[in-house]
């Protein structure tokens, strides 16, 4: 069995099947980032026209979005994990773990130290994208496809 190319936006970032290695999985989570940060900066730069603090709306607008672009990286996640031959719930934990950081952002009090809490769900948080970005996939075919370097 060979590999078949993603094609189009839903299979490049929200096929949850089949296989992506380290660089692939780099770009499209580099690209993901990248969005998120320019959509941002746009909302806040309307939200903040004429304010020195971000309103309710803005507040509600940016965790949207945020939790929004969790999706793709779970997708992408998920299919990393297939490559390495690893079980997807690690992407789930790492889901559940990056939307409560996202959840317990308070943009009102950029000053305000993270709790214990939010501090190590940070680290986990890290331990587990770092993993996933670096241990190498299975060479040749796994159970979830074709190996995507071959």
């Amino acid at each position: 069995m060979s590999r078949v190319p993603d094609r189009g936006l839903v299979e490049n970032f929200l096929k949850r099947d089949g296989r992506l290695n380290r660089w692939r999985y780099f770009k499209r989570m580099f690209m993901l980032a990248v969005a998120e940060m320019l959509i941002l900066v746009v909302v806040l730069s309307i939200d903040l026209a004429g304010h020195n603090e971000i309103s309710s709306l803005g507040v509600v607008v940016t965790r949207a979005i945020s939790l929004a672009g969790l999706v793709p990286c779970l997708c992408l996640s998920m299919r990393r994990l297939h490559d390495m031959d690893k079980d997807e719930r690690l992407a789930y934990v790492q889901f559940v773990i990056s939307s409560l950081l996202t959840l317990s952002v308070d943009l009102h009090l950029p000053e305000a130290e993270p709790s214990f809490l939010e501090t190590t769900l940070s680290i986990v948080n890290t331990v587990i994208t770092v993993y996933i970005m670096l241990c190498p996939g299975t060479k040749g075919d796994n159970p979830h496809g074709p190996d995507p370097l071959e």
